[in-house]
């Protein structure tokens, strides 16, 4: 017993320590307001509802304007259009700016650098460039506008010809109808042709990996294997098992891995051998070793990672832990029948309580029925359903954040980062900043 409370205990040390969670009231918001797509930026709209941007504590950065403004595509970018037609969208910056006129049919976010306006019209032929477009009909693409996001604004524009359009750092490579592509410098000028297809820009040539933007070689004695994203490439040097380079080609991995996959936003690299996965960052540390059935993806910000605050959820046997920054689990034991929320697993025990098992490794029974399937967040934020059938925001260990319950899930709102709530009021909806 001694021996196990020493273990326990060491365990414990390890931990991060847990940070206490509050709210603090914010802004007021109409009952129309909603969180964008990866931030706690609110849309929110006026009398008309024409939509606008605002931050939780109601300071306006996109005035009402608008009859529809988008998130999507590059963070701090927002597709907007004033009437109703088709091509009378733009995009704007995260102040309210003009970036692109408002006179396209389509915006396309091709990297944080560049781009597209696409200028449509109506067909009755199928296939089409746009099928079922957003007001049911079908349409081509007549031209691609081309701008450049880090300041020079309109750059030049490529013709319906265009299949696909795909950005390579400072680089465009564009594939025509017939299936060949060409690459294209910051000016629009043509430096190479009759590549197969525009979603590579790194080779093998000679041995050697190359960049196939410049004709450079990056790495020589090496085969290029994938371009995994977030400037990673995979490689291998003739041993059938593969290693991680940056774009530069230096090498963050030896060739050690049977497979490497693409990486996640934060650059993490999910990577197997020996039929176990593990994680490396994007420094090619090892930060989850490769011990482990499975390492889940979690929903965070709009898109999925496999670490929150530094914190994975790995798999073995069917069962669920989670791995801490510094690599020791969180559990002395692995969890099956869990439900996964990022950074909290509920289980049910056999009498049917719940508990909340923290990636911090604090494991607290509820009273609670039920736990929204998608709470938003990371998980440190949880939606609970009481037996008073009402919902309440609460903590990963349990603590209520707001004292009143609500009639539906959601009537409570997280941001997709974590950093802020709306709940509904009988006035509209009440702003909260998360503080930790």
């Amino acid at each position: 017993m001694k021996k196990t409370l020493c273990a326990l205990l060491a365990l414990a040390l390890c931990l991060p320590a847990a940070a206490e969670i509050s709210l603090a009231p914010a802004g007021t918001f109409s009952d129309y307001a909603y969180f964008e797509d990866d931030s706690a930026r609110v849309v929110e709209a006026d009398a008309d509802y024409r939509e606008g941007l605002f931050d939780i504590h109601g300071n306006c950065l996109i005035p009402c304007e608008y009859e529809a403004l988008s998130g999507y595509g590059v963070k701090g970018y927002y597709v907007a259009q004033r009437e109703d037609g088709l091509n009378v969208r733009g995009a704007l910056d995260e102040s309210g700016n003009e970036v692109i006129p408002f006179q396209y049919g389509d915006i396309r976010f091709l990297s944080e650098r560049w781009a597209l306006g696409v200028t449509l019209e109506e067909t009755s032929i199928r296939p089409c460039d746009y099928e079922d477009y957003t007001d049911g009909r079908d349409y081509n693409a007549t031209a691609y506008a081309v701008y450049d996001l880090s300041g020079r604004g309109y750059v030049g524009f490529f013709s319906y010809q265009c299949k696909a359009i795909y950005a390579h750092g400072d680089f465009l490579y564009v594939e025509d109808r017939a299936g060949e592509t060409t690459i294209y410098d910051e000016n629009l000028r043509p430096v190479r042709d009759g590549l197969a297809d525009p979603y590579a820009a790194f080779g093998s040539a000679d041995g050697d990996v190359v960049n196939l933007s410049t004709g450079e070689t990056i790495l020589s004695g090496y085969q290029f294997g994938a371009e995994l994203g977030g400037g990673l490439l995979s490689v291998t040097d003739g041993s059938y098992l593969l290693g991680v380079c940056d774009l530069s080609g230096r090498m963050l991995t030896d060739c050690r891995y049977d497979r490497v996959f693409a990486a996640d936003a934060n650059g993490d690299v999910r990577v197997e051998r020996d039929e176990r996965f593990g994680l490396i960052d994007r420094e090619g540390n090892e930060v989850v070793p490769c011990e482990y059935d499975g390492v889940e993806r979690l929903a965070f910000g709009g898109t999925y990672v496999y670490r929150l605050r530094g914190c994975a959820c790995v798999e073995k046997d069917g069962a669920y832990n989670y791995v801490l920054p510094d690599g020791q689990l969180a559990y002395p034991v692995f969890y099956e029948d869990v439900e996964i929320l990022g950074l909290s697993m509920i289980l049910t025990d056999i009498r049917g309580q719940k508990h909340i098992l923290a990636a911090d490794g604090v494991r607290t029974p509820t009273e609670y029925v039920e736990f929204s399937p998608f709470p938003g967040g990371d998980g440190t934020l949880l939606k609970a359903r009481g037996a008073d059938g009402l919902w309440y925001l609460i903590d990963w260990h349990g603590n209520r954040l707001l004292p009143d319950g609500y009639p539906y899930a959601v009537s409570l709102l997280i941001a997709p980062d974590g950093s802020a709530v709306l709940a509904e009021t009988e006035d509209g909806k009440l702003g909260y900043a998360v503080t930790r």
